[in-house]
């Protein structure tokens, strides 16, 4: 009798392994690279002190002087497919390097909400959460830089660099993101 608890359990469990493995995402350990653009706007968000307040990452001000960065005709491209992004981004203006100023370097946390549509194996949507610096660019001319960090949080996984830059001007938003990250999404 024993025996045949045994046997069927060992059976019971080779199956559910089984249909795991056939519901697997592949994890890729090698770097692989998205592309995130987009033209945003400057606005006083209604989140706390002036940060964006539709998502909860991007409402972080501990200075309690902030503004949001933000757009919803966004593209992405790269290793995770194609699609649209919107982007929301709170960037701390007291808490820079130059407080109060919009000159020097200004922390930022935002999210970033993708649909991808292509290739037809990772259609889905995910989050992605950002953070880093905006640190202004020393002539009028020329992009503010960006420098920091993702992780996602939804339809796949994964976390790495970022970095980019954006258009005081023009508003023209560009975010390059590498490191390892499951697909496809589901």
């Amino acid at each position: 009798m024993y025996r045949r608890v045994v046997l069927v359990f060992a059976v019971a469990a080779l199956v559910a392994l089984g249909a795991l493995q056939a519901r697997a995402v592949t994890f890729h350990t090698t770097s692989r690279s998205f592309t995130i653009k987009g033209t945003a706007t400057i606005v006083t968000g209604a989140g706390i002190g002036g940060a964006c307040s539709d998502l909860p990452y991007a409402d972080q001000c501990a200075s309690l002087d902030c503004q949001c960065a933000s757009f919803t005709d966004g593209t992405i491209s790269g290793a995770l497919g194609s699609g649209s992004a919107a982007v929301d981004a709170s960037v701390d203006i007291d808490n820079g390097t130059i407080s109060g100023s919009t000159d020097g370097c200004n922390p930022i946390f935002g999210e970033v909400d993708v649909t991808i549509t292509k290739p037809a194996k990772s259609v889905g949507t995910g989050e992605i959460l950002i953070n880093g610096t905006v640190c202004h660019h020393i002539i009028n001319s020329g992009p503010d830089i960006i420098q920091g960090g993702f992780s996602t949080t939804t339809c796949f996984d994964g976390n790495g660099a970022g970095s980019g830059t954006v258009n005081r001007s023009t508003g023209a938003f560009a975010l390059k993101f590498k490191g390892p990250f499951t697909t496809p999404c589901i």
